[in-house]
């Protein structure tokens, strides 16, 4: 028997950009804490793990210019230390993540060459993207590399070659493209960001 399929709620518009800020995100998080923290309740899947899925565009709400999604990982020794000193550098530059997700992870699979997750902890963070997203983000890349940390490859935009060596280990890459080279000797798959770290 087919289930109800569940609607989307649309976001029609592109929000002016100054909508996103301290103010509002306060207001947001006061009044989603207020409607989910009464008692225990029962809930789906789609629900609780893809909360954004029931909302189409939802793109929209960081304005025109749209969002970079900043995600690292840190070993469970580094991860307080790492994550108040991420948080702090956000505040001090006025910039507010709109969503945020902190996971686990038990396990480091050491046998993937450019695996991205530690066994701890990996915060991901939304940012409006504005002047100011680029010093930041190389702000927080300053911090992760002081605690040992990693970015996420499929979300980075900023990350330069030296950090990426520094952060994943030069002699895994080294090993990684000599795996590409081998069924790749003619360098026909590359990217911007394989050419901007070194990868191709």
């Amino acid at each position: 028997m087919k289930g109800k399929e569940k609607k989307a709620i649309p976001i029609p518009i592109y929000f002016p950009s100054f909508l996103v800020n301290y103010i509002t995100l306060g207001l947001f998080n006061k009044l989603y804490y207020a409607i989910n923290s009464k008692g225990k309740k029962t809930t789906d899947y789609d629900k609780f793990f893809y909360p954004l899925d029931g909302i189409l565009n939802w793109n929209k709400v960081y304005g025109r210019k749209g969002f970079i999604q900043y995600q690292f990982s840190v070993s469970e020794e580094n991860a307080l230390k790492s994550i108040i000193e991420v948080l702090k550098q956000m505040q001090k530059m006025r910039m507010p993540s709109f969503l945020t997700v902190l996971k686990k992870y038990s396990e480091d699979d050491n046998n993937i060459l450019l695996n991205f997750p530690k066994k701890g902890f990996t915060l991901a963070l939304d940012f409006q993207m504005t002047k100011k997203t680029p010093i930041l983000i190389q702000s927080l890349n300053r911090i992760i590399e002081k605690y040992d940390g990693r970015l996420y490859l499929t979300k980075e935009s900023y990350m330069t070659k030296d950090f990426f060596e520094k952060t994943y280990g030069k002699e895994r890459i080294e090993k990684w493209k000599e795996i590409k080279k081998k069924y790749d000797p003619d360098n026909k798959f590359t990217s911007l960001q394989a050419q901007r770290l070194g990868l191709s």
